[in-house]
């Protein structure tokens, strides 16, 4: 059963991150060029800061229409979710997805025993868990 499983064994460990100093543009650039809905921010030291998300963009620029937002001239940092919620790596998927369904997020930075970021966990890597767990497809659908 897939929910016996822990974040380690689903999460994405190549994480695409971005310096919460770089341009708000660039960040979005990335994230449409790897086809990615989040990137995980860091600070000068390279330490998870934060979490960009497209609806953290959405909400900056399609979502204040009243001010122009300089899209080169803001940063990450001014725009991402900081202090995101995390999870441990060893933690169950069970508690993942309920951690994420909680507080209506899609993706957790999993974090290591040493509180390093070891990966992160979308809700695409739990609906993956979810198809992989199921019966196989019926032939009529």
């Amino acid at each position: 059963m897939p929910w016996q499983q822990t974040v380690e064994s689903l999460m994405t460990r190549d994480v695409i991150t971005t310096p919460e100093s770089e341009p708000l543009v660039t960040a979005m650039e990335t994230m449409a060029e790897q086809h990615v809905r989040h990137v995980v921010a860091t600070d000068d030291d390279g330490k998870l800061s934060g979490i960009l998300s497209n609806r953290d963009v959405a909400r900056a620029t399609l979502l204040n229409p009243e001010r122009k937002l300089d899209l080169y001239g803001i940063t990450v940092g001014q725009v991402m979710t900081k202090d995101p919620i995390t999870v441990a790596a060893n933690a169950p998927l069970a508690d993942a997805a309920r951690l994420m369904l909680e507080n209506r997020i899609n993706a957790l930075p999993a974090l290591d025993g040493d509180g390093g970021l070891a990966g992160i966990l979308t809700s695409d890597d739990l609906l993956y868990a979810l198809i992989q767990a199921a019966p196989p497809r019926s032939p009529q659908l």
